[in-house]
């Protein structure tokens, strides 16, 4: 009976880690296309919408020194149809710590019983954050913060990397434009 209940385990947890692996290759691909920051940010959304099960996401990007959020909810219970959100940028102060995103107040409404927030920071620079809400109790368990934990660090470095993709195609236009 033990070894049936390891084997049980270690199919499930096989299981997670295939799927981290496969949303975290999208991510980078998604990254890579160098689309518009909130394209990106719709479709990354989705995936962890999908991936993590919750009810709602909020995401921060930084992007030229403002913190752009938005939020995507799932429109009907366990459906994978979302409803995407984006807000007006938030200035930071260059060697200053943003001080919306340091004492953020996140906007969960009285319907989420659990929420996860996780910073992205790349290089010891904060420059983002992911927020998962779920209206069940005790939804995100300590395995699973592992895994959000790592897609966050994924997902920082996919949003620097679009960014950087971004950056250089406007270089080419300009170059070409002389």
């Amino acid at each position: 009976m033990k070894q049936r209940k390891e084997r049980t385990d270690t199919r499930v947890y096989l299981k997670k880690m295939n799927a981290f692996h496969t949303v975290s290759y999208r991510i980078l691909q998604l990254a890579n296309n160098g689309l518009l920051r909130a394209d990106f940010q719709h479709q990354v959304s989705k995936l962890l919408i999908e991936f993590t099960g919750c009810d709602s996401i909020e995401l921060w990007l930084k992007d030229h020194d403002k913190y752009y959020p938005s939020t995507a909810t799932r429109l009907s219970n366990r459906s994978l149809e979302i409803d995407f959100i984006t807000f007006a940028p938030c200035e930071t102060k260059k060697g200053k710590s943003d001080p919306r995103l340091a004492g953020l107040k996140p906007s969960v409404s009285s319907t989420y019983r659990s929420v996860a927030t996780i910073p992205m920071v790349v290089n010891q620079e904060n420059i983002g954050l992911l927020q998962l809400m779920s209206k069940k109790r005790d939804y995100f368990g300590k395995d699973n913060m592992e895994l959000y934990g790592g897609l966050a660090e994924i997902l920082g470095i996919a949003s620097v990397h679009r960014h950087i993709q971004v950056d250089l195609r406007e270089r080419v236009k300009e170059l070409t434009c002389l």
